[in-house]
């Protein structure tokens, strides 16, 4: 009884570093592709190519086009909006889908290899 109950403290300091590692590797992927955004849609290309959008849903928004649109209200591109205003959420919600996908893992591991089977059989004729 004891040695199983060293063995189940064991298997939860396991399932526990495991989670801290995966929430540990969201964070890191979601603040290094928040780097590697910015720096790559802070150019000037960006811009110009963004402007040069914002300049086309403007003549377009008059009717002269295939469509109406609207012209968008910010001067950044919505790429530089996202991870620069919108950053916290976005971690956030990570985290918390990260830690639901990974208890739901733990939850049918646990199930499956903790579960007694109580199958009654037939005995052979």
């Amino acid at each position: 009884m004891i040695r199983r109950n060293r063995k189940s403290r064991l298997l939860q300091r396991v399932w526990l570093a495991g989670y801290l590692m995966t929430m540990a590797a969201i964070l890191y992927g979601m603040i290094s592709l928040r780097n590697m955004q910015l720096d790559q849609n802070n150019s000037a290309t960006t811009q110009a190519d963004w402007q040069q959008w914002r300049n086309e849903a403007a003549r377009q928004s008059t009717g002269k086009g295939p469509v109406q649109r609207r012209v968008p209200k910010t001067l950044d591109p919505p790429i530089m909006v996202l991870f620069s205003e919108h950053f916290p959420v976005i971690v956030i919600f990570s985290l918390l889908f990260g830690s639901a996908f990974y208890f739901m893992l733990y939850f049918f591991v646990h199930g499956t290899l903790t579960r007694k089977s109580n199958i009654w059989r037939h005995p052979e004729k």
